[in-house]
């Protein structure tokens, strides 16, 4: 979260791209050299992908092949959305350490609700950047039909994995565990 201003400022470079962490320090890189922001708008995630995609491409002259790019994209969330099934609700997680973290629309990871139309198990989980601190009761609670894990434990090189925090006597009662629906995320 650390940026060293002066090794940026030795490199000279032309442009600087940024996203949500670095944000905080625009104005500071922007007197090194041209800063863009990157950033996703996690209430509006495909619009904002897609103009950062365009913008970028743009600086490269390559906004044709970014469009057929974002074109594929779109064509697979569709082909991913005719498959979801209405009555199904999801629950997003985020294990770090041994804490449980919900995220619901609008969050860090509300595609999977908001692009992909996946209906939210809680849609009173607040959107944060954090998200709801939980624990397995209330995963059983919500019981929910998918339950969709970020392990990030894996990034920061934790030795507890999300697995050993899920694998217990609650979790194993819900509908997303009986019907083998408890589905690993990259978290890179």
């Amino acid at each position: 979260q650390q940026v060293d201003f002066e090794a940026i400022n030795a490199l000279k470079p032309d442009l600087i791209i940024i996203s949500g962490r670095q944000s905080k320090f625009y104005e500071k890189l922007k007197e090194i050299a041209p800063t863009m922001f990157v950033g996703l708008d996690n209430a509006n995630f495909l619009s904002s992908f897609e103009n950062n995609v365009l913008s970028v491409a743009k600086l490269y002259g390559l906004e044709k092949e970014a469009s057929e790019k974002i074109a594929d994209i779109k064509n697979e969330i569709e082909q991913a959305k005719s498959i979801v099934d209405e009555d199904k609700k999801a629950l997003i997680v985020l294990t770090n350490s041994n804490k449980i973290s919900a995220f619901g629309p609008q969050s860090r990871f509300g595609i999977i609700h908001d692009v992909l139309g996946i209906n939210a198990v809680d849609e009173n989980v607040k959107v944060g950047t954090h998200g709801k601190s939980i624990n397995s009761e209330f995963i059983l609670e919500k019981n929910p039909d998918y339950l969709f894990v970020v392990d990030r434990n894996i990034i920061v090189g934790n030795k507890e994995r999300a697995q050993g925090i899920l694998d217990n006597a609650l979790v194993t009662k819900t509908n997303a565990a009986t019907n083998n629906k408890i589905i690993y995320l990259d978290p890179e």
